[in-house]
C-alpha cells in the first residue's frame, strides 16, 4: 500500500501551518511504511529507528518550506533517504562517491527498466520465512548505493531526478546504480537457484519487488496508535520531537523529550530546505 493513497492532504496543509495534532496524524499514517523502508536502507532495526526519528524531526522542522502539500510523500521520502545516507556515510571507511555513469568500455551506460517488474499475485509456494530469506539474500547482493536507488525508484516510486537530488549525485550515477543493482540481483538469484531455490521462471527483480511490496503491505497492518495519546504518545519518537523543535506540547514523556532533543541537534547539521534534502 502506498501512503499517498491514505494520507489526507488536509493534514499536510494544517501541519505546514504549525498544527501539531495534524502532524501526529501524519506520523501515525506514515510511520510504519517509512520504518519498513528505513530498515531496508540500513539493514539494522535499531539504526533504522534512529534514522527515522531524525528524519521526522527534519520533516516537522522544514514542513513549512514544502512547495506543494500534494508532494509531501515524495518530499518526506527523500528526507528519510538522505538521513539514512548520512548515517551510512558515517560508518563507511571510504565516503560515497559520485562515480561516472559509464560502462566498462567507457561508453555511457543506458538505463533499461524491466517491463515485467510488476507481478499479479504469482502462485509461489514460499513460507513467510522463505520469503524473508529471499529478500534478505537479494538485498545483501547490493551495495548501499545500489540498495537505496533500487528501493527509492521501485518501491518509493521516486523519479531518477528526485533520487539524484536526495542522494546528492548526478542522474547518470543513479541510472548506473540501478543498472548494476539489477545485474547483481540477477546474479544472486542465479546462485540461489543453484542452491535449490525455485523462482518459477520469474525474473529476479520482479520477484524481489513483489515480495518487498508484500512485506510493505503487511507492515501497514501493524497498529498505528503510536501517538494517539497516553503512554504511547509520551514515549514515542516524535513525542518529544515536535515539542523540542517548536517548544510545543506534543508528547511530554521524559523518553520522548530526550529523544527529540538529541535528534534536533543531529537534524541541525544538515540542510533540508525546499530544494535540498
Amino acid at each position: 500500500m502506498n501512503e499517498k493513497t491514505v494520507l489526507d492532504i488536509e493534514y499536510v496543509k494544517r501541519a505546514m501551518n504549525g498544527d501539531e495534532e495534524a502532524f501526529k496524524e501524519i506520523y501515525n499514517i506514515t510511520y510504519y511504511n517509512k520504518l519498513f523502508i528505513a530498515k531496508k536502507y540500513m539493514k539494522n532495526d535499531t539504526a533504522a529507528e534512529d534514522v527515522l526519528q531524525e528524519a521526522y524531526i527534519k520533516i516537522w522542522k522544514y514542513l513549512p518550506s514544502l512547495d506543494d502539500p500534494a508532494n509531501f510523500s515524495a518530499w518526506s521520502s527523500k528526507i528519510v533517504a538522505n538521513t539514512a545516507l548520512n548515517e551510512l556515510r558515517k560508518n563507511q571507511p571510504m565516503p560515497f562517491t559520485d562515480l561516472a555513469a559509464e560502462g566498462d568500455d567507457g561508453s555511457e551506460m543506458s538505463f533499461d527498466v524491466e517491463d515485467s517488474y510488476e507481478l499479479n499475485q504469482p502462485e509461489l509456494a514460499y513460507t513467510e520465512q522463505e520469503e524473508k530469506n529471499i529478500v534478505r539474500e537479494m538485498i545483501e547482493a547490493l551495495s548501499d548505493e545500489q540498495r537505496m536507488c533500487i528501493m527509492m525508484y521501485y518501491i518509493e516510486e521516486l523519479s531518477v531526478k528526485e533520487i539524484a537530488e536526495a542522494l546528492g549525485c548526478s542522474e547518470g550515477t543513479v541510472k548506473s546504480r540501478l543498472n548494476y543493482g539489477r545485474k547483481n540481483i540477477k546474479l544472486r538469484a542465479e546462485d540461489m537457484q543453484k542452491r535449490g531455490y525455485n523462482f518459477k521462471g520469474i525474473s529476479a527483480l520482479a520477484l524481489l519487488l513483489f515480495l518487498i511490496k508484500k512485506q510493505a503491505v503487511n507492515s501497514y497492518a501493524a497498529p498505528v496508535a503510536v501517538m494517539s495519546g497516553g503512554a504511547a504518545a509520551s514515549g514515542g519518537a516524535v513525542g518529544g520531537t515536535v515539542g523540542s523543535v517548536y517548544g510545543g506540547s506534543v508528547g511530554n514523556g521524559a523518553a520522548g523529550t530526550a529523544a527529540g532533543s538529541s535528534g534536533v541537534g543531529a537534524a541541525s547539521q544538515g540542510t533540508v530546505g525546499k530544494n535540498a534534502v
